[in-house]
Order: C-alpha cells, then sequence, then structure tokens
C-alpha cells in the first residue's frame, strides 16, 4: 500500500502520476503490459478514482499509456525508453541535455532591429522594433547549435542589460516581460546553412543542418517570441511514438 502526503487534489494528482511511473519503470508494475483497473489503484494508493482517472490522463497525454474502454490500460513500454520528450518549458539547453551532452550557452550579440517576416509571425506593427539574441551551444569545444529568439520590445517591462547574457527565453519573458509560456508551435525541417551559420558550427558548405522554428504563446493566445536553432548534423536524434487516434 502506497501513502501519500495529504495536499490539494492537483498536487496530489502529479504525485501519484510520479509514483505511477515509478512503479511502472522499476517497481511492482515493471513486469506488467496493463495497469491494474481505476479501482484497485485508488485502493492501493489510498485516493479517489478521480485522482487516478487524472494522474493516468497525464500519463496518456506523454504518451506513456493507452486507455481503451474494455481493454484497459496499456503500458507503452517502447515509449519509457525514449530520451527526448518535449514539454512547453524545454529550450536547446534542455533537449541537447536529454541527448547526452552538456553544452554551455554564449551569447554572440543583443540587439533591437527590424524583420518584416518575424514581426508578421508576431503580429506587431511595421515599425516596432524587435529584441534578438543570437546564442551558440558548445559541448567539448565543438558547436552544436546556432539559435536566434525574436522578442517585441513593447513586452520588455523591466530593463535588461546591454550584453547581459539571458537565461532560457522562457527565463528571459518571466524575468523581464512578465510573460508566461501557455505553448509552443515548433517546426522541424533539414536545410543548408548560409555562410555566416556555417562558420559559426564550423563545417563546411552543402552540409544539412537540422532547422528547428518556434512560435510561443502566452496564455491569451498571443504569440509573444519567435526562435529559429540550427542544429549540426550527428548530434541529435528524434524519437517518438505514434498512436492510433481515438474514433
Amino acid at each position: 500500500m502506497v501513502f501519500l502526503r495529504e495536499m490539494n487534489s492537483d498536487s496530489l494528482a502529479h504525485q501519484v502520476r510520479d509514483r505511477l511511473l515509478q512503479e511502472i519503470k522499476t517497481g511492482r508494475f515493471s513486469n506488467l503490459n496493463h495497469l491494474p483497473p481505476e479501482a484497485v489503484l485508488a485502493i492501493e494508493f489510498q485516493v479517489s478514482r478521480n485522482t487516478i482517472r487524472t494522474a493516468l490522463t497525464s500519463l496518456e497525454e506523454e504518451g506513456l499509456i493507452s486507455r481503451k474502454k474494455g481493454v484497459g490500460t496499456l503500458i507503452l513500454r517502447q515509449a519509457l525508453g525514449l530520451s527526448t520528450f518535449f514539454d512547453v518549458a524545454k529550450e536547446v539547453s534542455d533537449i541537447l541535455q536529454d541527448c547526452g551532452f552538456w553544452a554551455t550557452r554564449t551569447l554572440l550579440t543583443q540587439k533591437r532591429m527590424l524583420n518584416p517576416q518575424v514581426q508578421q509571425l508576431l503580429e506587431v506593427g511595421p515599425w516596432e522594433e524587435l529584441l534578438r539574441f543570437e546564442k551558440i551551444w558548445r559541448a567539448d569545444g565543438i558547436p552544436l547549435v546556432f539559435g536566434v529568439d525574436y522578442v517585441p520590445g513593447h513586452l520588455i517591462l523591466h530593463p535588461c542589460e546591454e550584453n547581459a547574457l539571458p537565461g532560457s527565453i522562457f527565463q528571459f519573458l518571466e524575468e523581464c516581460c512578465e510573460e508566461k509560456i501557455e505553448y509552443v508551435r515548433t517546426e522541424v525541417d533539414a536545410v543548408l546553412g548560409d555562410q555566416k551559420v556555417n562558420e559559426l558550427l564550423e563545417i563546411e558548405a552543402g552540409i544539412p543542418l537540422l532547422h528547428m522554428h518556434s512560435l510561443g504563446f502566452n496564455e491569451k493566445n498571443k504569440p509573444v517570441f519567435f526562435s529559429g536553432s540550427h542544429f549540426r548534423s550527428g548530434f541529435l536524434k528524434f524519437s517518438f511514438i505514434r498512436r492510433r487516434a481515438s474514433p
């Protein structure tokens, strides 16, 4: 029987989710293909069925289990071994760390500028300046990623020192703009870098790069940042699970 600390319902469901995942990976459920029924789990964890249901929903949204009426809760064992999961708070440093690299981030430039294409994406006027950060990530002296972030100038409520190294774009938005990211739309494609990108990543022309471009939205569904990152070939690998959609 599992004993959990008393707390509000959301925190309790999160704690149950963590304990369930632990039991699935290395505990009592590590040799099972299906989890016990909700009623059994509620007794085992000494919580309500609603709490169990919320915890299971969280695991299902992460792609770690699949629930079907009349079938039960299937544990997606292959998904447990994936090294990279993308949640809203992951940025380049987190992605590289998930892939086994301890990378340092260096700010190359920080300036205000106009960029019609990005201004359109961020839904700002043609004369509103954007704050643009250029950064590079290195591991063992090898440049792995070159990235650029854009933030609308009107969002910056607290001054940021020129040439001050910002943390992640999420941290910068929270501390300097009082903006919290609700979700991020990301697209990934293969591209050839221009001369500047190739020189910064120390690669020859013609070598394909993985290009990731993201648009972040706040809780009001307004775009508040745009990022573009070029990943050097051979360092980043994506694995994901495809599931049949519910009817």
